[in-house]
């Protein structure tokens, strides 16, 4: 009867091992993708919620200075303006920070200008027709509708493609 030598490397252990081997590659490559992916997810979420809270402190600075201008017996003070304009810079920092973009300084100080400038001594209330409500509303609505406050979903690559 005549034996086979066994070198103990048979086709079927390469075969083996190699599948082992493939398999093991492809499951670390695939959670790191999955790893970069939710990584990304979250980032674009935390922007997103900052960008929520930054409308949210717009609105809210918007209602509380019309307020203050406008109604005769307002709960509004010009501290309370004050407090409100410096959580808008707040919230608009954080936006700015977790979306690397730059802070859109001139919306945000015209914005300030038309709502607090000569607060100390101005007559209130004012006229709800008056110039410095419609620029404390043009001021509000072009922070609001700017690009600073977009939500996207689409990466910083495929946003800055011309179309």
């Amino acid at each position: 009867m005549a034996t086979e030598s066994n070198t103990g490397l048979d086709i079927g252990s390469i075969v083996g091992w190699t599948f082992a081997i493939v398999g093991l590659v492809a499951t670390l490559v695939g959670w790191y993708v999955r790893g970069q992916q939710q990584r990304w997810l979250a980032k674009k979420k935390d922007v997103h919620d900052a960008i929520d809270r930054a409308i949210k402190s717009l609105v809210d600075f918007e209602d509380c200075a019309l307020s203050f201008w406008i109604d005769k017996d307002t709960k509004h003070s010009q501290h309370h303006v004050l407090a409100l304009h410096r959580r808008l810079v707040v919230a608009f920092k954080q936006v700015s920070e977790l979306s690397e973009k730059d802070l859109p300084v001139q919306y945000i100080s015209d914005l300030r200008k038309h709502s607090t400038l000569d607060f100390e001594q101005a007559k209130r209330p004012i006229s709800p027709t008056s110039p410095r409500v419609s620029n404390i509303a043009l001021a509000s609505g072009r922070l609001l509708n700017s690009s600073y406050l977009l939500k996207s979903w689409k990466k910083i690559s495929e946003a800055s493609k011309p179309r």
